[in-house]
């Protein structure tokens, strides 16, 4: 915000700049002053270009920032719900006791592992496309911007 509000302050002074020189521009006559004033024209033109390039390069940075926070929040985000996932999966897995000389007691420890064993399987391949989409696209935005980081 402070780049952005430095840049409409300086757009401003030029536009106040380009005021005076067309001010000037009805008041001189002779061939010096004429040249005078197109030098003026022509530096004002190449500070304006300049201004130009500096707003541009504004806008993509804060539209690279923006991007990368949206990215960061997504992924951590995901990465959150992963997380409580495999907590949730490491939970079930120390809840399952194999020792025991009951068969139905061993059916049902198998059951319960057959279970994790599905959940861990169903949600792998989401939490990997997840992982790998928005952390690659993080580590270019972050990688493309390293003053940024």
């Amino acid at each position: 915000a402070a780049v952005q509000n430095e840049l409409e302050k300086r757009k401003i002074a030029l536009e106040q700049l380009h005021s005076n020189i067309e001010t000037l521009k009805r008041m001189m006559t002779t061939p010096e002053d004429l040249d005078s004033i197109k030098i003026l024209d022509e530096k004002f033109t190449e500070l304006n270009d300049h201004w130009s390039i500096m707003k541009q390069a504004n806008d993509i940075r804060t539209e690279n920032l923006l991007l990368t926070q949206a990215c960061a929040n997504t992924f951590w985000s995901e990465h959150g719900e992963i997380s409580s996932f495999l907590n949730n999966i490491s939970k079930q897995l120390s809840q399952i006791r194999p020792r025991s000389t009951s068969r139905d007691h061993i059916e049902h420890e198998r059951e319960k592992f057959n279970q994790v064993i599905d959940d861990f399987s169903n949600n792998e391949t989401k939490f990997k496309e997840i992982l790998e989409q928005h952390g690659s696209i993080l580590l270019t935005l972050v990688g493309n911007n390293p003053e940024e980081a």
